[in-house]
């Protein structure tokens, strides 16, 4: 066969001779093919040696006409090539660029991989450390931040008392160089990776972002690399620094801003965020983390000479808020950073006085100006969100605190202006997009996430439950009016609609979401109840029709979505895993982000147990993550024995209701009424004394931890019941200590506990949170807030179905009508013909109920606390062993 092969190419090469001298002009077809079959396609060079953020383009020698060429990177994480040939590289390393080459020869396709093997070497100048920036005129001293009631939902709200001292902040520091003209790639991919080798930012921070932003991509194309996504919730965004508060003048002066802002980081009991923490996620298949941020804490107001005013942002501040966006940028990970209730400030917008809302709109320009430009080289991987839930309603929030008042918008003029601000938002970020010598940098080109009304689903589509479809708030409630129009800002024309999201949040139905308790909620489908069980026919049905909604009003559209938080906040629910998986399939459907929230029990941030990694405490969350995702985590033996499951608590009255009493704490714990303004504080402190009653940022509140006594049964030597509160009174934390100062259940053969409320109709009525902790509270890092459990004392009923007479009924302590003259929104307890609460079926005030010995052995601290925040009191704790009767004889339990 070679010898035949040799004589046919030798035969050819003659023929072809011939024919090019009897050619008229010298050119012979027959020569033109043979000399293409001759040169084959090849590649402009196989060897390519190329330097991170440079690029060298290869083709394709001798390529016939017609012939498609598809280039591909083996790894693109070390160099990525372009439709074109263009090989970029990204990190330090070797990998190698195919492209494949077909075309037509004859009747026949012919296919050629052609290969070339490319260095990335890294950048010399990238390991140099950044120029010290020089400084500014250091700001005066940071204003104490406005009041800022906690919302009733949350878990953990922490009230924010302004510091009395606080250290100078440090000076506004100035980049070394300009912003970088944007880092264009025209033809990203979403799989692109935006890692580089490790640098410092403009800031002087540690990052290993390149700063790709990849135009060509939608809000739409990033949407499934987004994946699923997780709120660093009671963070950043936590408006007091608890751990400071009780610190001496002379102690706060000693303080760095750095500790400042650990003090705020901390404040709600969680840990500092560490890469520990996104590595662990990651693993689960999150790729999305929201940085919730209250920019207010360290904001100083400076004095311009022209008699305006600057609100400065602390350099702390954006110094931990960077470290922390960098974590989530190691691990290739979407982070959107937001302004988050922030002390309420947003009712600024709404406050009669029209030069209060000129100061909103300086603060708002002021605050949002200096964010993009202190992250203004990020890659397209760093997204901006201009609010959380503060554009509509709440911007006639009252701002002030004790003594307030609520803004005047109409609800009209609340569309209008959240329509004012969100293209303010997307005007402020654009013009930053805009060098001085008139180049663009990478805002230019950033997504932006826009809040929408009330982040609330129906009002923000618009959709037939809206105000927009039927005025519920007139006398026609059927009759449509554009009125209450929500609308999408304007983006520069080159981005159009591609470069924006809408952020939406669903805790749908809201008695299912939201209620930890007996709750009503008036909603935009009709009044929501408390719910402790989802999976009906109904549930899936209902879920199904809101995202018809957002894919009507936005996915079809071509805007992207995104569920800034989602979630169920009490884990002692029924039917949570089928809930999450539902709504992240029915995400993946209609092409939506979902954003997990968690205020700090469902993972476990620090990874205790598991080397290097966080973890989900709920396991059966985490698996539902893992079964979308497609992964798989297996956590180290330690680690799993601390995991537990979501559901509604087994019944916790023990059958020993006469146990044998270990220790016993008298006193008052009032958890902090929260500044509800259905409390009568007069009322309160006639009931409970003075001490009922605190001041906290110039919120009145009931509030209370007294100890009056503790007692030990001398049956168990060397133990002592140790009994604390959180500087805001949210709860109380009881620790059986031994001789050596360290908890100790050792001695107790089944723990149990029995609780006793002050005798009043509020306390006797209040509904009890159980959590099992570690540490202290504020500040503490080996805090941790697990297992929680809650249990209902009372059936409910809403306000509104109070009679007369059992309105005369409730205590004094209890204003039944606001000052705006609203009824009392929140659930009261249902009651009998004698006008007493009806128990629920979980009563368990007075009665000795479990504690779990698996529990205890990790987080031996009890804490408790409610959520029924009207002036509750406990007034006694007594810790119990279930295997004994009170005279000390073991417990016969009965047969089953």
């Amino acid at each position: 066969m070679i010898m035949r092969n040799r004589f046919m190419r030798r035969a050819v090469v003659c023929i072809l001779a011939l024919a090019m001298m009897l050619s008229f002009d010298g050119v012979s077809t027959i020569a033109s093919a043979a000399k293409a079959k001759a040169k084959a396609p090849k590649i402009s060079s196989k060897s390519i040696v190329v330097k991170v953020g440079s690029s060298k383009k290869v083709t394709i020698k001798n390529k016939p006409k017609k012939a498609k060429v598809t280039w591909k990177s083996k790894n693109k994480k070390i160099a990525k090539v372009s439709k074109s040939g263009k090989i970029k590289g990204m990190k330090a390393g070797k990998t190698t660029v195919t492209a494949t080459v077909k075309y037509k020869k004859g009747k026949k396709t012919v296919k050629k991989v052609l290969k070339a093997k490319v260095t990335v070497k890294k950048k010399k100048a990238a390991a140099k450390a950044t120029k010290k920036p020089t400084t500014t005129k250091a700001p005066a001293t940071t204003k104490a931040p406005a009041s800022t009631k906690a919302p009733a939902t949350t878990k953990k709200p922490v009230a924010t008392k302004a510091p009395t001292v606080t250290k100078t902040p440090v000076p506004a520091r100035t980049p070394e160089a300009d912003p970088k003209p944007a880092n264009v790639v025209a033809d990203g991919e979403v799989s692109d990776s935006n890692l580089t080798t490790e640098h410092k930012s403009r800031y002087g921070a540690v990052t290993k972002d390149n700063g790709m932003m990849r135009t060509n991509l939608s809000a739409q194309d990033i949407t499934p690399a987004m994946g699923m996504g997780w709120n660093i919730g009671n963070s950043l965004e936590q408006t007091g620094a608890g751990s400071i508060e009780t610190m001496t003048d002379a102690e706060k002066a000693a303080l760095t801003d750095a500790d400042w802002v650990k003090g705020y980081e901390t404040n709600a009991g969680n840990p500092v965020s560490t890469q520990k923490l996104f590595s662990g996620l990651k693993r689960y298949g999150i790729n999305t983390i929201r940085i919730p941020i209250a920019w207010s804490n360290m904001m100083v107001q400076e004095k311009q000479s022209d008699g305006s005013t600057y609100y400065r942002i602390n350099e702390a501040y954006f110094d931990r808020v960077e470290e922390v966006i960098n974590y989530c940028l190691n691990e290739e990970m979407y982070v959107i950073i937001n302004d988050h209730w922030d002390g309420q400030w947003w009712g600024m917008f709404g406050d009669a006085d029209l030069s209060v809302r000129a100061q909103a709109w300086k603060k708002y320009e002021d605050m949002w100006t200096q964010i993009a430009n202190r992250y203004i080289d990020y890659s397209d991987r760093l997204i901006f969100e201009g609010a959380n839930e503060e554009l509509g309603e709440r911007l006639n929030d009252n701002w002030k605190g004790t003594g307030g008042t609520k803004g005047v918008l109409t609800r009209k003029e609340t569309y209008a202006l959240t329509n004012e601000i969100n293209q303010k938002f997307v005007d402020i970020i654009r013009k930053s997009g805009i060098n001085a010598d008139g180049t663009k940098n990478n805002n230019y080109y950033r997504m932006l996430l826009i809040p929408g009304y009330d982040t609330n689903l129906h009002q923000t589509c618009g959709d037939k439950y809206s105000n927009k479809a039927g005025d519920k708030y007139t006398n026609n409630p059927t009759e449509p009016n554009d009125d209450y129009t929500y609308t999408m800002p304007t983006d520069v024309s080159e981005n159009g609609i591609s470069k924006l999201f809408v952020s939406i949040h669903y805790y749908d139905p809201l008695g299912w979401g939201i209620a930890k308790t007996s709750a009503t909620y008036e909603t935009p489908k009709g009044t929501s109840t408390f719910k402790d069980t989802w999976g009906s026919e109904e549930d899936y049905a209902a879920m199904a029709e809101d995202f018809e909604s957002i894919k009507e009003a936005y996915t079809s559209k071509g805007y992207g979505v995104i569920f800034g938080e989602f979630g169920c906040v009490s884990v002692n629910k029924d039917g949570i895993p089928e809930y999450f998986k539902e709504f992240f399939q029915s995400c993946q459907k209609y092409g939506a982000v979902p954003v997990m929230w968690d205020e700090g029990g469902i993972v476990d941030r620090k990874g205790t147990g598991n080397a290097a990694y966080a973890y989900f405490v709920y396991d059966d969350i985490g698996q539902v993550f893992c079964d979308v995702m497609g992964k798989t985590v297996t956590l180290k033996e330690a680690a799993s024995k601390l995991t537990t499951m979501t559901g509604k608590p087994e019944d916790p009255v023990a059958e020993n209701q006469d146990p044998l009493v270990v220790a016993t704490w008298n006193g008052n714990f009032m958890r902090n009424t929260n500044g509800s303004g259905s409390v009568n504080y007069d009322e309160l402190q006639k009931v409970f004394g003075k001490n009922s009653v605190m001041t906290m940022a110039g919120n009145t509140t009931g509030a209370m931890f007294e100890t009056l006594s503790t007692t030990t049964n001398s049956n168990y030597p060397g133990l002592k019941l140790e009994a604390s509160s959180d500087t805001y009174r949210w709860h109380a934390h009881y620790n059986l200590v031994n001789g050596k100062g360290e908890s100790d259940w050792s001695q107790i053969k089944e723990p149990g506990i029995r609780i006793t409320m002050h005798d009043d109709m509020i306390s006797k009525s209040a509904q009890l949170q159980l959590v099992y902790t570690n540490g202290m509270w504020q500040g503490d890092d080996t805090f941790e807030w697990k297992y929680e459990s809650t249990y209902e004392q009372v059936e409910s009923v809403s306000g509104s179905e109070y009679t007369k007479e059992q309105i005369a009924a409730l205590p004094s302590t209890v204003n039944y009508f606001s000052k705006e003259g609203e009824a009392f929104s929140d659930s009261l307890p249902k009651l009998d013909e004698n006008n007493q609460p009806i128990l629920a079926k979980t009563a368990w005030q007075g009665k000795a109920l479990h504690l779990n010995p698996k529990y205890l052995a990790n987080d031996p601290i009890i804490l408790l606390t409610s959520n029924t925040y009207l002036g509750v009191d406990f007034v006694k704790v007594e810790i119990v062993d279930l295997a004994y009767t009170s005279d000390g004889k073991d417990y016969v339990k009965a047969e089953q």
